[in-house]
């Protein structure tokens, strides 16, 4: 409701990848992608292990020009968390741009996402100094939405962003339009082959003397300018004298080199430490405590001796398709081929329910490190469900009172429905996400099911939330004294650190009072707090709302219009949308009441405009507000129109 990124990013994610002292700078590709700068997009496509992220990463190096970089994967099929990264990863350029973008991401109602790219398409096309984002690893994504998104930024682009999709396969969508207008660069898997000369300069800098070209042909008529296959040849040479014997061995079939080569590489390390490159293959990202957590196992099977911070210093050093992820050199991830290769092995020694242990001891780590969404993939991936809904359980509160209802959310539909109908506390989660979305009918049955749940235990931690939804239900029913006592109640005996509570009974124990005719003492009440809460908090935008309702329910027109007023001012110092489009919507309805029809309308249409951000009915009451304004301004075409587009938006 504040305008803020609502959900959990591992910033690890935004870190592009280092360079290896190793590397091989190519010149001519990097010159290519320099030229295409200017069009809106480039497209690097080339199956695993051909060095597109390095290529990348070294480009970025040496460019001149700001650049954002989004390691993407599997957890990020969905466009709201493949929006939230994109625009942090350009807030780390640009710390103020994407702000109306930011604020539709908390929106009550999701905008479609149509809305959303026209907002950010509009807002990039501000920045004036030209950029560069990255997506890597863009074939994990495969949500349609995605896809649909980042072909409506292309097909509109802002002259400011060039876009570099890093992919193992073409994105599903059309690329013959951009290239037929030139408006797109390309790399392909035969640019990222070594050549022969290549491959020459990269063994003379890795094994310190020249190679002469008979040799040279050799391993290229094998690896075909891989440059994952190569890598891996000169780690096995490490061991090997005989360079041609380690040609001659080499499979002709590049599906097997793989194989080979990650046998030749790990056959000669020592077995703790082949165990922890198997047993942290579990681990999308890692640091020398979580290997520990993870490596100390009670399955016995793998030798997990050697300790974190030793195998982290042992990874630097080899280089063994390690990626740093951060400039401290804390958190690490394996290349993805890499990883895979791991896993493939640690699932041939050991069996299922062994390598579910890591799972668990690696998601218990992260759920005490603070680190939830990463805790409950684990339990998810080890087959832990329980372990995984008991995380979200135990922890809802911390989202809630974040104002990130929306990573409450995500997390519930992680979880089986049977997994959460079984808990009180699942299941007031789901009744505080119904709530923020303002499916308020869809509460009550939730309420039922969770007095009727025999956990008395359980029951008891959350009684004060079942007593404010039920105060909140007396108030749509109109018992106000009802309403106001219940609610009453839970105010004396809120938590001071529980502010998701606060809020709530904020926003409906001032209304309820004033139907039950105490409204000039809670007045006074909310003024008082008023003054003691800080201007951009979001218990001080609940408090403004409430206390310019109590003025409208007590007929006290003129003075919520001078609240009503100075909530609009406030909000539109401090560039807060949300309390932006409530403001219009307060001074519409109070207008409309003072028949001023024209001021009205104006309001009711700000209101309209932002109406993605208005919860509960004020979206509709907003374009019933501007109708009846209309025809009471004798404008029955503008008012026919305007039902038209509530038809619409209400479907």
């Amino acid at each position: 409701m504040t305008g803020k990124i609502t959900t959990a990013i591992l910033r690890t994610k935004l870190y592009k990848p280092r360079v290896s002292k190793h590397h091989l700078h190519r010149q001519q590709l990097t010159a290519r992608l320099d030229r295409w700068v200017p069009r809106p997009l480039t497209l690097v496509s080339a199956p695993a292990g051909y060095g597109k992220s390095t290529l990348l990463s070294d480009w970025l190096k040496i460019s001149d020009l700001p650049s954002a970089w989004i390691s993407l994967d599997e957890n990020d099929n969905d466009f709201y968390t493949f929006l939230s990264y994109l625009l942090a990863a350009v807030q780390t350029l640009f710390p103020s741009a994407v702000e109306n973008t930011k604020t539709l991401l908390s929106a009550p109602h999701f905008p479609p996402m149509a809305t959303i790219a026209h907002s950010l398409i509009n807002e990039l096309d501000q920045i004036e100094q030209s950029f560069i984002v990255v997506l890597d690893d863009y074939h994990t994504i495969n949500d349609k939405t995605v896809h649909g998104f980042i072909s409506e930024i292309l097909q509109h682009p802002p002259e400011s962003l060039h876009l570099v999709l890093s992919s193992r396969l073409d994105p599903p969508f059309g690329l013959a339009r951009f290239r037929a207008r030139r408006q797109m660069g390309e790399i392909r898997i035969q640019d990222l082959r070594f050549s022969i000369k290549e491959i020459s300069t990269f063994l003379e800098k890795e094994i310190g003397k020249p190679i002469d070209n008979t040799t040279i042909a050799a391993l290229d008529k094998k690896i075909e300018g891989w440059v994952t296959g190569l890598r891996l040849a000169t780690l096995s040479l490490r061991n090997r004298l005989d360079l041609n014997r380690v040609i001659t061995d080499l499979p002709v079939d590049n599906r097997y080199l793989a194989d080979y080569l990650r046998s030749e590489v790990l056959a000669n390390l020592p077995d703790e430490t082949q165990s922890y490159l198997f047993a942290t293959a579990i681990l999308n990202r890692f640091c020398a405590s979580l290997c520990d957590a993870v490596c100390i196992t009670k399955s016995g099977s793998l030798e997990c001796q050697m300790g974190g911070i030793n195998f982290l210093e042992w990874l630097k050093i080899s280089e063994l398709f390690v990626v740093p992820l951060d400039e401290h050199g804390k958190w690490f991830r394996y290349h993805h081929l890499f990883q895979q290769l791991l896993l493939r092995r640690l699932k041939k020694q050991l069996t299922k329910e062994k390598i579910s242990l890591f799972y668990n001891q690696a998601s218990q780590w992260c759920a005490d490190t603070g680190l939830i969404d990463e805790a409950i993939h684990y339990a998810l991936a080890g087959g832990h469900t329980l372990a995984a809904a008991k995380i979200v359980e135990q922890t809802r509160h911390i989202p809630l009172n974040e104002d990130r209802w929306d990573v409450l959310k995500n997390r519930l539909d992680l979880l089986p429905h049977e997994i959460i109908q079984q808990r009180p506390g699942l299941l007031m989660a789901r009744a505080w996400v119904l709530n923020f979305q303002f499916a308020l009918s869809a509460v009550p049955p939730l309420i039922d099911k969770i007095t009727a749940l025999d956990c008395e235990d359980i029951k008891e931690d959350i009684q004060l939330e079942i007593d404010l939804f039920k105060g909140m239900f007396l108030f749509w029913e109109g018992e106000g004294e009802s309403s106001m006592k219940l609610l009453g109640h839970v105010l004396e005996q809120i938590p001071a650190a529980d502010s998701i509570l606060k809020n709530e009974v904020t926003v409906y124990f001032g209304p309820a009072s004033q139907m039950a005719g105490q409204g000039e003492a809670i007045m006074k009440i909310y003024q008082n707090r008023l003054y003691a809460e800080t201007l951009e908090g979001t218990y001080t935008i609940r408090l403004q709302i409430s206390l310019v309702f109590i003025l409208i329910l007590a007929g006290d027109l003129i003075k919520a219009s001078d609240k009503a007023r100075q909530f609009k001012e406030m909000s539109k110092r401090l560039n807060n949308q949300f309390a932006q489009a409530w403001s219009h919507y307060l001074l519409g309805i109070i207008h409309y009441h003072l028949y001023h029809r024209k001021i009205a309308i104006h309001h009711f249409a700000k209101a309209i405009e932002n109406r993605y951000l208005l919860d509960g009915n004020a979206n509709i009451d907003s374009y019933a507000g501007l109708i009846l304004s209309y025809q009471a301004s004798h404008q029955p075409e503008k008012a026919t129109h305007t039902m038209k587009q509530m038809m619409v938006f209400a479907r």
